[in-house]
């Protein structure tokens, strides 16, 4: 969680919220909801933005909870609670950000033309969510976890980054 001080001199600690990175994933999956193996036409809207909305979801919990593993192991929150506040979080970002995905779906439904491109900013955005979920994983490690990490990562002849 990145920290900021302010002009008083105290701190605060701001939780890392999902951007809209997830949401460019909308265009990369849709979910045939209707079995009929195409997803274009009337069902686009649908299937793309269910599949948006999906993917909204999972990574916004993810976030939350990985967020969390710090209390938890300090017993500062318990497990439940952090399940509530990452499920909390995912209906958020999924409520705040539905809208994106159906305007998504809605473009491909119109213009199937324009799937690939959606098709490719989706796996862009699968990417950054990838990048950020391996950030947010290493922070949420514990000292003795990194340590493990590192000596495995170095048995291996892999160097790891302090930036992670």
């Amino acid at each position: 969680m990145p920290m900021f001080k302010q002009d008083d001199g105290s701190y605060v600690i701001k939780p890392m919220k999902p951007s809209y990175e997830a949401v460019a994933t909308t265009g990369a999956l849709p979910i045939d909801l209707t079995g009929s193996g195409e997803s274009l036409g009337f069902d686009a809207p649908l299937e793309y933005g269910f599949g948006g909305s999906l993917s909204i979801a999972i990574y916004a919990g993810l976030v939350r909870y990985l967020e969390l593993v710090p209390a938890i192991r300090a017993e500062q929150v318990t497990q439940q609670e952090a399940c509530k506040e990452a499920a909390q979080a995912a209906w958020d970002e999924t409520k705040n950000k539905a809208i994106y995905c159906l305007a998504i779906a809605v473009i491909i439904a119109i213009l199937p033309g324009t799937a690939g491109f959606f098709t490719i900013a989706g796996f862009f955005g699968f990417g950054l969510c990838a990048v950020r979920l391996t950030k947010q994983f290493y922070t949420a490690l514990s000292e003795e976890q990194i340590v493990a990490l590192k000596n495995v990562a170095l048995k291996a002849d892999i160097k790891l980054t302090e930036q992670m």
